[in-house]
């Protein structure tokens, strides 16, 4: 199984998450469906306006999702001002015990670090003792000050990832712009990869962003490979560390990566 982790991309994928999301919580103890929250988690193309929808996928078949929410608004829970947060992590059943939670998890992370967080937030349930110990064992901690008591028979736990500062905060549209249409190279674990530097775009600064001036670099290339934050060589520039994303094939065929800086 080849998993890659990447935003969601369309209605089908929205509804297939939906249905593998409200089974993933129907499985578990207690009533995770009630009060109007099934009907929360179905509204995948929802929460994908508001906030970010992240999949694991295999091919064309979805394992599972989450979705970023990367400051306050309207789906964070009880956060603070620099917080990030993530929520409805769900697996498929026959994906479970397969690393793709994990995926999903560091990919927040590591979008929360790369934009500049201070925090990556979350509640869970109780009853989901597996996720507990993925937290715990990729630094998280409890908050139990801040646990939320839903109803008589849901406690939701919180736990909260001290982020550090991110790679290159001092990053800016000028610094590359000067090398558009240069090559970078990342290293993966198998294999180096170049890639083409093929757009720099500057837009108005988002709500909650700590930089004065947003921005975003496409990048292109032949090779396929998952989204994180991957430290890039170039000869002028050295190494650099972007967060980056597929956002799938260009006119011409060739793969297109985006990060944003907000």
């Amino acid at each position: 199984m080849r998993v890659l982790v990447r935003e969601l991309q369309s209605q089908a994928e929205a509804k297939a998450l939906a249905e593998l999301t409200v089974s993933a919580y129907a499985a578990l103890p207690g009533d995770h469906l009630g009060d109007g929250y099934e009907e929360e988690l179905r509204d995948v193309a929802g929460r994908a306006a508001k906030a970010t929808v992240l999949v694991a996928v295999d091919g064309d078949r979805i394992l599972g999702g989450v979705t970023y929410v990367p400051g306050p608004g309207p789906l964070a829970e009880h956060a603070e001002p620099d917080d990030a947060q993530f929520r409805m992590l769900a697996v498929s059943a026959e994906a479970r015990g397969r690393g793709v939670g994990e995926q999903l998890v560091r990919a927040c992370i590591a979008r929360a670090r790369a934009y500049g967080r201070g925090r990556l937030a979350l509640y869970t349930s109780q009853h989901m003792t597996v996720a507990h110990r993925l937290y715990e064992r990729l630094g998280f901690r409890r908050v139990p000050e801040d646990d939320w008591q839903v109803n008589d028979h849901l406690t939701l736990l919180r736990y909260v990832l001290d982020l550090e500062e991110p790679m290159r905060e001092e990053l800016t549209a000028d610094t590359f712009e000067p090398h558009v249409g240069a090559r970078f190279t990342i290293d993966l674990d198998d294999r180096s990869v170049s890639l083409e530097l093929a757009k720099v775009r500057r837009y108005e600064r988002q709500e909650h962003a700590p930089r004065p001036e947003a921005f975003a670099v496409m990048f292109v290339t032949d090779e396929a490979f998952g989204q994180g934050l991957y430290t890039f060589r170039h000869e002028a520039l050295g190494e650099v560390g972007i967060f980056v994303v597929p956002v799938g094939p260009g006119a011409d065929g060739r793969l297109q990566y985006e990060a944003i800086f907000n």
